[in-house]
């Protein structure tokens, strides 16, 4: 009995300011619409990014896609990017 009085008391002095220690933050309005912004304003350059590679992947003749597409391979073999399963299946069908 006088074991578990020390165990509890024990346990309350660690636990309560333990609690006492976890933040409470929250952030403010303002904070969140800035951060909200900054993720759409990334959001909008990553797509603008994409679709000036794209264009640029169009204007090409299709010879020089191909080469394209087989040095975009290379590089992902030599950098240790492996393809999914049923990709590598289709490459070997398809002859490229």
């Amino acid at each position: 009995m006088k074991h578990l009085r020390y165990i509890v008391f024990f346990m309350a002095i660690i636990i309560f300011p333990l609690s006492s220690c976890t933040t409470k933050y929250k952030a403010s309005s303002a904070q969140r619409q800035t951060e909200r912004a900054q993720a759409q304003r990334e959001r909008e350059s990553r797509r603008v990014y994409r679709d000036a590679q794209r264009q640029h992947r169009e204007l090409q003749t299709r010879d020089t896609r191909r080469r394209m597409r087989e040095t975009q391979r290379k590089s992902e073999e030599y950098h240790g990017i492996r393809p999914p399963f049923y990709i590598r299946i289709w490459r070997f069908i398809r002859g490229y």
